[in-house]
């Protein structure tokens, strides 16, 4: 089938067939009967609705609706159509003999006869709203042009003014400086303007006489020679044509063209240099990814700045960086890495890196993680083994590398995104890097097996010298299996827990049961002893008992707390003003860190415990007793300040306690 044809389509062939936009409907729904029978004759694709001749009057309503014709009735039939897009087609024929003649004017109300009425056009005063006309896409409009002072107005389309005008007014241009050596004289005129540019000025002129097309494109894409050529050319011709009183229609021609040829440099300039800014904006875009801290979301290259602190972000759109952003992490073959590498994290964030820094931040991350991660199992484990106690991680390299990968997951969830054995091997084949950093990489893969060697060993940290660290850290009888025995036995008596048998059994079991080697903290001291640990009695039923017990636990920990602080003050409030008193360090980074690992401390310590003590908080020696086994120990050994400390210590626990499940 050819095309498809509807009603639309139909009345504008009337329309131009009958040379005129008002027609008697009777007549065309004549014509428009036997126009569709023999489209169906000839097999072609049609508008279902056009079968049915009753619809017509009813798609009539429609158009008319839409704006696309008026309807004019008599007791309440229609009469007359009038379809305002005939002149819209027959300003097309005429701007195409202009094609051909470039000595005709350009169409007027007069010089065309039309009556268009003026709620069928827009009219457009060109040297306030001609721009914004530009900016509008894919719109069918009549529209009249309308110049200052006394240059007669123009009659064009939207379509034309997006795509032909500019062409038309060159042609005009070219018309005019081929005309009574007009070119000579422009040229003279402006050798004062392009002082030492003689050359390209007579350049530029032999282009515009020779060819429209090159002197089109000079607009379309400007250099600051020709946009200013063509400014001051249109510049000099207004002014030459202003002083004539009694100017010929050619004449008004070469004005109008004058004004519609600056108004278009104008704007593509304006266009070129947003597209220079835009394109200076992602190259800075581009070099910023090499700058600190060398990962970045989307968000924060969004927000990325000039280097007088101006975001970028004012030169592009979105759109603008999503592209970008495509081009640069995509790779032109499969063989290496694109330039800016996307890495998933497994908190589900996206960070874009430059490849070349893959190798040099993973093995950075790797010696931070290395220090942290170091401290950290040598304080849990000295902790661990001060209270008599082991846990799986201490025994076991399996259950030691679970809970690395744990906690690599949540304390550095991009370093464990970048530890892949593809995406490393990938990044050291495809950049150059000095012998002890490819040393490095090459260390961490297990050629073999073409993976990534065990956890610990990327880490470097063994299971067995954790361990022999924080054995050196206690007292040497506490790591004699005798004397711990005999040291658990007297502190459960003094303690006062005794236990009937089936109780110790429970517990017992419970314990055994618990799945090990799962979660950050518990599993570490899933063994803990239980001696500093209220029994636990059995919950009483009902809720509204449960919220009866659950509103003395909180004035429980709140007098807890007021006898600790000695102060009403909330308890967040209080701990940061003891941090400032214990806390010996100075820089702001440090001290916050110091901060942390205390708090990390009392919840490994605390954590297992805090089951015991859901139904009734410890009381205020329990407290005091955690309080001081943490405060004596060896990683406390640099703050002084150890009266500020227990107190501290004292009201972190009951935050923690505060933190009750309901």
């Amino acid at each position: 089938m050819a095309g498809r044809y509807d009603l639309n389509t139909i009345i504008r062939g009337y329309s131009l067939r009958m040379g005129k936009p008002r027609f008697n409907f009777t007549s065309f729904a004549a014509y428009a009967q036997k126009y569709i029978e023999r489209l169906v004759s000839e097999g072609e694709e049609i508008d279902p609705r056009l079968s049915s001749p009753e619809q017509l009057e009813g798609q009539m309503e429609e158009l008319a609706a839409k704006g696309v014709l008026q309807l004019e009735k008599m007791d309440n039939r229609i009469k007359t159509v009038f379809y305002p897009k005939f002149y819209y087609y027959e300003l097309h024929k005429f701007y195409k003999d202009i094609e051909q003649k470039p000595e005709e004017p350009f169409p007027s109300n007069e010089s065309t006869g039309f009556d268009i009425p003026d709620d069928a056009m827009t009219t457009v005063d060109v040297k306030t709203e001609f721009v914004d006309l530009l900016k509008k896409k894919d719109e069918q409009d009549i529209i009249r042009l309308t110049f200052p002072e006394t240059i007669p107005s123009i009659l064009t389309t939207s379509t034309l003014v997006e795509n032909k005008m500019l062409e038309f007014s060159v042609q005009k241009i070219r018309n005019y400086l081929n005309t009574h050596r007009n070119a000579e004289y422009m040229q003279s005129r402006m050798r004062g303007i392009f002082r030492n540019r003689e050359a390209s000025l007579k350049d530029m002129f032999s282009k515009v006489l020779a060819q429209s097309r090159t002197s089109v494109a000079s607009m379309l894409d400007p250099t600051d020679f020709s946009f200013q050529f063509w400014t001051h050319l249109a510049s000099s011709m207004i002014q030459e044509y202003n002083k004539k009183n009694n100017r010929t229609a050619l004449e008004h021609a070469y004005i109008q063209s004058a004004y519609l040829l600056g108004l278009y440099n104008m704007y593509y300039k304006s266009i070129s240099q947003r597209e220079k800014d835009k394109e200076n904006a992602l190259k800075q875009v581009r070099q910023g990814f090499r700058n600190t801290p060398y990962f970045f979301t989307f968000n924060s290259i969004h927000s990325f700045k000039d280097k007088n602190g101006v975001p970028l972000s004012k030169r592009f759109s979105l759109d603008d960086l999503n592209a970008y952003l495509r081009k640069l992490t995509t790779s032109d073959d499969n063989k290496q890495l694109p330039e800016i590498v996307r890495v998933r994290t497994t908190d589900n964030k996206e960070y874009f890196i430059h490849r070349e820094l893959i190798i040099p931040l993973t093995l950075k991350k790797l010696r931070d993680a290395n220090e942290i991660l170091k401290r950290e199992y040598q304080n849990l484990f000295t902790l661990l083994l001060n209270n008599y106690q082991t846990s799986p991680e201490m025994k076991n390299d399996e259950a030691f590398i679970r809970d690395l990968e744990r906690r690599l997951k949540e304390e550095d969830p991009l370093l464990a995104g970048l530890l892949r054995f593809d995406l490393l091997f990938f990044a050291l084949e495809s950049g150059k890097y000095g012998f002890e950093a490819t040393k490095n990489t090459q260390d961490l893969f297990d050629s073999q097996h073409h993976a990534l060697k065990p956890l610990d060993e990327v880490l470097k940290l063994k299971r067995e010298d954790l361990v022999k660290d924080a054995k050196f850290k206690i007292p040497l009888w506490k790591t004699i299996s005798l004397f711990v025995a005999v040291a658990r036995f007297l502190r459960g008596f003094s303690s006062g827990f005794r236990k009937s048998d089936r109780a110790r059994h429970s517990t017992e079991k419970k314990i055994k049961k618990r799945p090990r080697g799962e979660g950050f903290v518990s599993t570490s001291l899933a063994d803990i002893d239980q001696h500093d640990v209220s029994p636990v009695s059995a919950p009483a039923g009902g809720a509204q008992s449960k919220k009866k017990d659950l509103l003395n636990y909180k004035e429980a920990l709140e007098a807890l707390k007021r006898r600790v602080a000695g102060n009403d003050k909330p308890i967040d409030q209080s701990l940061d003003e003891l941090a400032e008193k214990w806390n010996p360090l100075y820089d702001p980074r440090a001290k916050s860190n110091l901060v942390e690992d205390v708090n990390s401390l009392i919840r490994d310590f605390i954590r297992s415990i805090k089951r015991h003590f859901r139904v009734k908080p410890p009381d205020l020696p329990r407290i005091e007793n955690m309080a001081r086994q943490l405060s004596e120990h060896d990683a406390f050994n640099q703050i002084k300040n150890k009266g500020a400390l227990m107190t501290y210590i004292k009201l972190y626990i009951i935050k923690i306690l505060g933190n009750r499940p309901k």
